[in-house]
């Protein structure tokens, strides 16, 4: 299963989508609970959730933005 470091995704949350989670979970198609439940986990610091990989591979592809080094396979 694919995943991706927490820190990363903080960092890119951050940088692109305005330090917003929710705007992120908007843009993405994912729900903002979802989301924060994913970030907020203190079990893990990768977080493996298909449907969040899947939908921002989706989205990077979409804005032209390069992805493959964000995730972990």
């Amino acid at each position: 299963m694919m995943g991706i470091k927490k820190e990363i995704l903080l960092k890119l949350i951050q940088d692109r989508f305005r330090d917003n989670q929710g705007y992120f979970a908007d843009s993405i198609g994912i729900s903002r609970e979802h989301v924060n439940r994913l970030l907020n986990s203190k079990t893990t610091e990768i977080i493996k959730s298909e449907k969040l990989c899947n939908n921002l591979i989706a989205y990077c592809i979409s804005n032209e933005w390069e992805y493959q080094s964000l995730f972990i396979l």
